[in-house]
């Protein structure tokens, strides 16, 4: 049975990998998000694309041109060989195989890595990210466009996506994190990096969904052999997929689309329970975003291109800051109604 399921495993991974984790350029959704997207016309006027649906989800959370979430997760090997245990050892203190994996914000994973020694950081896998090193460098990503908000109402065109991590990461333009607040002295950015914290917990969701219903990952996985390293990969490649293919079929990739939303000053339907209507920037409910066309400058078609760290950090906070986008933004109720 031992043997049986690790060539299920990696005949699964060879003949599914590329069709069932697929990276957000691709003109193509799932039939989940085609059905959402035709209920909710009037948020999603667009062709579906996954790209564009990211965007605009991410966008709707107070975090234009985001696409993805990142972080990374370690998987125990017991039966790691003695001579690899000292690289695969790190602050877990026993054997573990590390991945990189980036996610949308309803869990819907887009890349994973190869299993790197658990020794090594989140720095170094990022350096070694496919997807991550495309994003940085590939024109499909650098040359897409998304709209901030100034301090004064303009609409500002920036180039180049960008995703949301945690500080573990390098200081690279698209890798934005929030901070802890005693290295902020500023109120908007301390707002923002708490917003940030708060979103970016959807990759750190994928995690425990992912342990909680594929329990081998929760303990050291017991592969042994010289291929060892590439049955806990086929394993975790394994459940990943399945993960995204039940995501799909439980119907978690649908907005809530039988609740009358009020606008986010604080009030809400009886089909809401658990909402905090005292809640200031975390407010749950929708607004119309056509009246963002008001603050635009028909007269200036610049797309600023925007190459640091700081610059672009800068530019997410002035625009989360002001009070008109913060009007727009909502938080995403996924619809339940098809759980099984």
């Amino acid at each position: 049975m031992r043997q049986f399921f690790h060539k299920f495993c990696a005949r699964f991974v060879d003949a599914l990998y590329s069709s069932i984790i697929r990276w957000p350029d691709q003109h193509e959704v799932s039939s989940a998000l085609v059905l959402s997207i035709a209920l909710n016309a009037d948020r999603f006027s667009y062709a579906p694309c996954q790209m564009d649906f990211n965007l605009k989800e991410y966008a709707t959370l107070g975090f234009p041109g985001c696409i993805a979430s990142t972080d990374g997760v370690h998987i125990g090997w017991t039966n790691c060989p003695y001579q690899w245990r000292l690289h695969f050892s790190g602050k877990e203190k026993i054997p573990t195989v590390a991945f990189n994996v980036c996610c949308n914000h309803r869990r819907w994973i887009h890349a994973i890595t190869v299993g790197h020694p658990g020794g090594r950081n989140d720095k170094t896998i990022s350096r070694m990210d496919d997807f991550l090193t495309a994003v940085k460098e590939s024109e499909f990503f650098t040359n897409r466009e998304f709209e901030l908000l100034s301090k004064d109402n303009l609409v500002i065109k920036v180039k180049g996506v960008w995703v949301l991590c945690d500080g573990g990461y390098l200081r690279w333009r698209i890798m934005q994190c929030p901070l802890k607040p005693e290295n902020l002295c500023d109120d908007d950015e301390i707002a923002w990096s708490e917003r940030a914290e708060s979103v970016r917990k959807d990759v750190e969701c994928l995690f425990g969904v992912l342990k909680a219903r594929f329990r081998l990952l929760k303990l050291p996985l017991l592969c042994c052999g010289k291929d060892g390293h590439e049955k806990v990969m086929h394993v975790f490649y394994t459940c990943c997929m399945l993960h995204n293919m039940l995501l799909e079929f439980d119907g978690l990739m649908d907005w809530e689309a039988d609740v009358d939303w009020s606008s986010t000053d604080g009030f809400f339907d009886e089909n809401t329970p658990g909402c905090d209507p005292c809640s200031d920037f975390t407010t749950a409910g929708h607004q119309d975003r056509t009246e963002w066309n008001s603050f635009r400058d028909e007269g200036d078609d610049d797309t600023v291109s925007v190459g640091d760290w700081n610059e672009l950090r800068a530019m997410l906070v002035e625009h989360y800051a002001n009070p008109n986008a913060r009007a727009a933004m909502a938080w995403n109720t996924l619809h339940m109604g098809r759980m099984r």
